[in-house]
């Protein structure tokens, strides 16, 4: 619309220094203006109806681009980390789990956290889920047998971009005791 604005402009400034009917300047001031014309038909018709939604929801995407570089950003930074560290719904079930948790513990396989992490059958007596669905972060220490370590565990309530609450859960072996 700058360009029309500037071609309407250009185009009357040539109509004043008409000099006669047959004047160049004349016919120029006309070809400026079926130019303006012409440039006001492709921003109107062209852009604003034939391919709407590549202009209206051209901020929209740029806006998903940039989140999805933020997620994978994230994902970098947690899949790179010494800690273990996982993710888990109010259903129990892991959503996500980084490489050092994974080396730990091995597959998930679809297993609830109570089963891959603490071989039940159902959810742990000592489980902090309820506590950590109520917005409190919870840290404690716990004893894994199978692997002879002892861990501090940080359990903190997640809001992920579904709004759905979950829990991040960080595994970080324990200065007292490295085994």
């Amino acid at each position: 619309m700058s360009l029309v604005l500037i071609l309407f402009a250009i185009s009357s400034w040539l109509f004043t220094l008409y000099g006669g009917m047959n004047d160049f300047s004349n016919m120029l001031g006309h070809l400026v203006r079926i130019s303006a014309f012409y440039a006001t038909y492709l921003a109107i018709v062209e852009f604003g109806l034939m391919r709407p939604y590549s202009s209206m929801f051209k901020e929209l995407n740029e806006n998903r681009l940039a989140l999805e570089v933020e997620k994978n950003k994230l994902t970098s930074i947690l899949d790179n980390m010494e800690d273990g560290i996982y993710i888990t719904n109010r259903q129990y079930e892991i959503i996500y789990a980084n490489p050092a948790l994974l080396r730990s513990f091995g597959a998930i396989n679809g297993r609830k956290c109570y089963e891959y992490l603490h071989e039940q059958g159902d959810i742990c007596h000592w489980c902090k889920n309820e506590e950590v669905f109520e917005g409190k972060t919870i840290r404690w220490e716990w004893y894994y047998p199978r692997v002879e370590k002892t861990f501090d565990l940080i359990d903190s309530p997640l809001i992920t971009a579904e709004g759905i609450t979950a829990k991040i859960a960080i595994f970080a072996i324990s200065p007292k005791r490295k085994n």
